[in-house]
């Protein structure tokens, strides 16, 4: 599979989805959406013990998703559900809660189940107990986007409401890289708006509040 995403979550690995036939980045003419997992378990090499697909499947097919963990739950958001890169993206987000031995449980949408708008190739990320869809692009693939969204759970890992955030990017960005340190979000690289790869380095304000 191409562009399965890869989640790492005390000491359990986590792949999920992706392309399992057509030639990327855009050929895509089969989805997989199973999610398999492994334990790390040699601490010295990081060897795989072995993997083991989870009983519980994300309910849409998608590539160019995205995922993260927080508070004991994963998250997946937006995607393409068409097989092309990509004529039509999705808002939807779904959540499973992660067991001790690293298996999933069933997977439900957000009770606001869906992003401020469709998105496919961007990134969630957390910080400050609050998740964080940054960028990405819309139905049309060389429409990209600056904005960013954002969702705080509560308790039992459910969004209640998504919103955009006043504070966008500075530029659209699509299929960038994204990570977070110190409760800042950091966006790396990207396509621009004129689908121009770039190198530009974004870094936000400190997130340790969320919202």
């Amino acid at each position: 599979r191409w562009d399965s995403q890869g989640i790492v979550n005390n000491g359990f690995v986590f792949t999920l989805g992706g392309c399992s036939y057509g030639l990327p980045p855009q050929d895509c003419t089969t989805m997989n959406r199973v999610v398999q997992t492994f334990q790390l378990y040699n601490n010295y090499s990081g060897s795989p013990k072995s993997y083991t697909t989870g009983a519980n499947l994300f309910a849409t097919d998608r590539i160019g998703a995205s995922s993260v963990v927080l508070n004991g739950y994963i998250y997946v958001a937006g995607g393409c559900t068409s097989a092309t890169d990509c004529t039509d993206a999705t808002s939807n987000t779904q959540y499973a809660a992660i067991n001790a031995d690293g298996s999933l449980g069933s997977w439900s949408n957000t009770t606001d189940a869906t992003l401020p708008a469709d998105r496919a190739w961007g990134q969630l990320e957390a910080a400050g107990g609050t998740l964080y869809y940054i960028g990405g692009q819309d139905d049309t693939s060389t429409n990209e986007q600056s904005t960013v969204s954002y969702g705080t759970p509560g308790a039992g890992g459910d969004i209640s409401s998504w919103a955009t955030a006043t504070n966008g990017l500075p530029a659209a960005r699509t299929k960038h890289g994204a990570t977070v340190w110190n409760d800042r979000l950091y966006v790396v690289g990207g396509l621009d708006s004129t689908a121009s790869e770039t190198t530009t380095v974004y870094y936000s304000p400190d997130l340790s509040s969320g919202g």
